[in-house]
């Protein structure tokens, strides 16, 4: 199967994108509840630990360079064994799309369109995705390099016109530390970020493989940075407690945010500028089940296993009643606690470990 090629600064920023899209939204306001004026010590915990992860997903990519770990799966495992987790892995894609999927709807209809039903907008979300999808990694990447920088630079640029509204108080780095607090705190960061493996899948995209390490740290390190000065920023302008109990501080601090006197009401820009990020990021997880299903069954075309997403993806998106359901169960348990482990930590590990008995090198 031919596998179109995307460059090294588009790598990262895809890295960025999708490390970045849900994260930046939902992630502070769970680090701050546990971790309150420490959530900078916790973020930095969650990003030592998902580096290790990344380490070790790098080190099994660069024992095969040009392959996904879909064929090399099957190369140190036998066909069945690799088959299986080329299966696995195509099912956490398409289950973390449809859990983005889900809330993305739920927030557009709670905060833009409440009397739209939500099954419109998650339709509607996946027929983009498939769209996308179809079209192929280097469209969506040609697409990422568009919107990714002035979305950075308008959200930084709205947290820093609200940074004189704070009080110094409230963002100091360090206040008692409770460490049980911080390791609370710093695992959905860590979660969050291991959404990182995508790039076991995407690594043979790289015009340029041995660049491949550079990419991907430059994406988490850039991710990372930008998750705690947002982070903190809530924390300087709400407060502890006001940044811990609202579920989306984002949307209240750009409600609360008034310039020269003339503009505000930001949050329908955050939202926007969300909502973009996060359909790159379902494109690209569309795009990688695909490749997964295609490459795990030994198709030459990814595209024959996109109608079958356009069928799932609604379904799947529609199962969770409300936003609270889709949040604790369906996100922190299920992805934070069993599928982001194992297709980060888990199975790359013992793929790995097999790789140095047999001595792939």
């Amino acid at each position: 199967m031919n596998v179109a090629k995307i460059s090294s600064r588009q790598f990262t920023w895809l890295t960025i994108s999708i490390t970045l899209a849900t994260p930046v939204l939902i992630l502070p306001e769970m680090i701050i509840y546990y971790a309150r004026q420490n959530a900078w010590l916790a973020l930095l915990l969650g990003t030592l630990a998902t580096l290790a992860g990344v380490m070790l997903n790098l080190a099994l990519a660069r024992k095969f360079p040009g392959q996904s770990i879909v064929q090399y799966a099957q190369i140190l495992l036998g066909p069945w064994l690799g088959k299986l987790i080329g299966m696995l892995y195509a099912l956490a894609f398409l289950y973390l799309t449809g859990v983005c999927l889900n809330i993305i709807a739920q927030i557009i209809e709670i905060s833009l369109l409440p009397e739209t039903p939500l099954w419109t907008f998650i339709l509607g979300l996946s027929l983009f995705a498939v769209y996308s999808a179809w079209l192929g990694i280097e469209p969506i990447a040609r697409a990422n390099d568009l919107l990714l920088p002035p979305n950075l630079l308008i959200a930084g640029s709205i947290l820093l016109l609200a940074l004189p509204h704070g009080k110094l108080y409230q963002g100091l780095p360090v206040t008692q530390l409770n460490l049980t607090a911080i390791l609370k705190g710093a695992f959905p960061p860590a979660a969050c970020l291991s959404e990182i493996f995508f790039i076991l899948m995407l690594a043979p995209s790289l015009n340029k493989p041995e660049e491949l390490k550079s990419a991907t740290l430059k994406g988490l390190l850039f991710s990372s940075f930008f998750l705690t000065f947002v982070t903190q920023a809530f924390l300087f302008v709400l407060g502890v407690y006001r940044a811990s109990i609202y579920l989306f501080p984002a949307l209240r601090l750009s409600e609360e945010l008034m310039f020269l006197d003339i503009f505000e009401r930001f949050e329908s820009l955050i939202l926007t500028l969300w909502i973009l990020l996060n359909a790159l990021k379902l494109s690209v997880f569309t795009y990688l089940y695909a490749l997964t299903a295609a490459q795990t069954f030994n198709r030459k075309s990814y595209k024959g296993f996109l109608l079958p997403a356009l069928l799932f993806l609604p379904v799947l998106a529609l199962i969770p009643r409300n936003l609270a359901e889709i949040l604790q169960v369906w996100l922190n348990t299920i992805s934070f606690k069993l599928v982001l482990p194992a297709v980060f930590l888990f199975l790359p590990g013992l793929l790995l470990m097999i790789a140095k008995v047999k001595h792939h090198v």
